[in-house]
């Protein structure tokens, strides 16, 4: 038997063994299940809605307070002396005789009645412009008259 036989029939059975420690070694790792990502807050608001939020606005993610059901988006903008606010919400119909509102507040607590939300393309709208400009108003809230449903901070 020369040299080069007897490296190739090592280089064989090191070959066999490492592949046999492998096999081994992948029957004992568990397969872990596969969890596919959860859509974000922007792209289940826009397909709730049928709608594309602009890039160009500040935008915050409205999530759900204790264990109140829902979620949404807000976006603003200040733009040539017009302040713009929308809300887009993905939420159950409130109780019998209730309404979503919207508030925006500062840090300090003080807050602004921005409107009712209304029903429209499967969820929940609100629009609101003023000629004001609310920088220091970061909080955004949707509640019923009883509670807070969904908060978000810009």
């Amino acid at each position: 038997m020369t040299r080069k036989e007897l490296l190739v029939g090592i280089f064989v059975i090191l070959a066999i063994v490492g592949i046999a420690i492998g096999v081994k070694k992948a029957k004992k790792t568990p397969l872990l299940p596969l969890t596919l990502p959860s859509p974000s807050v922007v792209e289940q608001i826009q397909k709730t809605f049928n709608v594309t939020i602009p890039t160009d606005v500040e935008k915050t993610d409205l999530t759900k307070v204790g264990d109140m059901e829902g979620v949404g988006i807000a976006t603003r903008k200040w733009q040539n002396g017009e302040f713009t606010l929308t809300i887009l919400a993905d939420l159950p119909d409130p109780a019998a005789g209730e309404l979503y509102q919207a508030w925006l507040q500062k840090d300090g607590g003080e807050k602004i009645f921005l409107g009712n939300l209304r029903i429209a393309k499967g969820g929940y709208l609100l629009d609101f412009e003023s000629t004001t400009n609310y920088p220091d108003y970061k909080k955004v809230i949707v509640a019923t008259q009883k509670a807070n449903i969904l908060e978000g901070s810009f």
